[in-house]
């Protein structure tokens, strides 16, 4: 398919996903897309196009937040390619762009907490993906350094990370610095490492303790209170 094709077949599942009620509760639409991302992330010979998440990224973006966070971080840690990896870290900055503050017409409270409960994953798959081999070439380490920036913005704006979480990335970006000879994208490296510093920081289990509660974990604590 070219792109043409592969966007036409993207607006119509898109379309079609609309019309299904309670879509984000709904396991079915949830499997398809999250075996489509496994599909694209792992097979060279997959026909499905990054911008069949995208389209539902920008469409949908509080669907997008409830089903790809978690198969998209997968496929940044563990893509065919460094394309693949940089293409998938494209993705989660783009869920992660979103301003759910300004935006809550668009969002769900599922939502929300879809992108609360993985932020600390994502950040952590960005940091793995600042030492990755497989991505020290510059175009593939700037498409890390970007994804960092939207995810920070999101940790400084919304919940705050662990100081080991905190003092791992801003070791990977030092590093990273220590390789560039100067330009913007070392300025952007500046940037982060100042902005890692000054967010606040949590112990482990006071960030444990703030995080919110997955709908099973919900459900649960509901039955039990009803004993």
């Amino acid at each position: 398919l070219n792109s043409a094709q592969c966007s036409c077949c993207s607006l119509a599942l898109v379309t079609l996903v609309r019309c299904i009620p309670d879509v984000e509760d709904c396991d079915d639409v949830k499997k398809i897309y999250s075996d489509a991302v496994s599909n694209w992330s792992t097979q060279k010979s997959t026909k499905i196009h990054s911008l069949f998440f995208g389209d539902l990224i920008q469409r949908m973006p509080s669907l997008a937040s409830c089903i790809l966070i978690e198969p998209l971080t997968e496929a940044t840690r563990n893509g065919i390619s460094p394309y693949i990896k940089c293409e998938s870290i494209k993705l989660l900055s783009a869920i992660y762009k979103h301003d759910v503050s300004s935006e809550e017409e668009h969002f769900s409270v599922a939502a929300k907490k879809s992108q609360a409960n993985s932020f600390s994953k994502v950040v952590a798959v960005l940091n793995d993906s600042l030492s990755d081999s497989s991505l020290s070439k510059a175009k593939h380490r700037d498409e890390a350094l970007q994804g960092c920036k939207t995810v920070l913005n999101y940790v400084k704006a919304h919940h705050p990370l662990t100081s080991e979480e905190l003092t791992s990335l801003e070791t990977n970006l030092k590093e990273i610095l220590t390789t560039m000879k100067g330009g913007g994208m070392k300025q952007l490296v500046l940037k982060l490492i100042d902005t890692v510093k000054g967010l606040p920081r949590v112990d482990g289990q006071e960030a444990k303790q703030k995080a919110p509660k997955s709908t099973k974990e919900r459900k649960k604590r509901k039955k039990n209170s009803k004993k």
